[in-house]
């Protein structure tokens, strides 16, 4: 074990202040600014090419954090059985994308080709930084130190606060944002956050949650940077009631899912000890 992941282990709380801190300064950057103090010009591809950047350089430190941590078993293992949580998960990322706007032609898209497909890896960086900070990293720190705590069913509550986090996280976007979107993205990342751990606990594998999450991101995200879409249209009547029907389900399957799978591992670890 190494001096970092021993000293992670001691004073979790520490690590998880220092992780949130950082995912917000990397957030944070002035990309605008940095491309004119550049003498750059700031077109579309170029804020997609430099936002790309500054989150695999993100994806870089909490990399190299979260294999110094000791969680790295987070990508050396899967359980393909898991897979059954993921269905739910997946039509609430495939879902986000404006459908029913979309096929009433509400919608304009005005960027083709390249622009397209540095968009897909802006969406893709920016997956992998928000999965390895709070599920690589944020979810395991807050565990550790519920279990220290002695806290009743911590998976439970370390699934909850790291998705109340990651929802906390998109305050940031509270400025120069239509404040009711912001609102609405707020709670739905800690829903779509608390989802992705679920994910990761069933499939033992953080390529799954980040892979779903590139999904929720792309599709939720293509008209506000590919195109113009009103946020009255992308939000219709029918489709907020989908969504919240399609959220009620998976918000109940997956809480009696957790449940169910922290139970499992209690009555597992019980008949080990007798």
């Amino acid at each position: 074990m190494s001096s970092l992941s021993e000293s992670a282990n001691k004073t979790p709380l520490k690590y998880l202040l220092a992780t949130v801190l950082l995912v917000g300064a990397i957030i944070s950057v002035p990309i605008d600014k940095i491309l004119l103090l550049l003498g750059i010009k700031e077109t579309v591809n170029a804020l997609f090419i430099a936002n790309t950047i500054v989150r695999l350089i993100g994806v870089a430190v909490f990399g190299f954090l979260f294999y110094k941590f000791g969680f790295i078993n987070y990508i050396k293992e899967f359980n393909l059985k898991g897979l059954i949580v993921v269905i739910l998960p997946l039509l609430v990322a495939i879902n986000n994308f404006p459908f029913i706007a979309h096929f009433k032609g509400l919608g304009v898209i005005t960027e083709k080709g390249i622009t397209i497909i540095l968009y897909l890896v802006w969406c893709l960086s920016v997956a992998l930084l928000e999965e390895l900070a709070f599920r690589g990293i944020v979810y395991p720190l807050i565990k550790i130190k519920l279990e220290q705590k002695g806290t009743k069913n911590p998976v439970f509550w370390s699934i909850a606060l790291q998705g109340l986090i990651f929802g906390g996280m998109h305050l940031l976007n509270i400025f120069g944002s239509n404040p009711l979107a912001v609102l609405l993205q707020i709670g739905y990342s800690f829903l779509t956050g608390s989802m992705f751990a679920i994910t990761l606990l069933y499939t033992k594998n953080l390529a799954v949650p980040i892979i779903l999450h590139f999904i929720y991101n792309a599709c939720g995200l293509f008209y506000d940077h590919l195109g113009s879409l009103g946020f009255e249209n992308h939000w219709n009547l029918p489709t907020i009631i989908i969504t919240a029907v399609l959220a009620v389900i998976t918000i109940t399957f997956m809480v009696f899912a957790v449940i169910k799978k922290e139970k499992k591992e209690k009555d597992e670890k019980f008949r080990e000890r007798i």
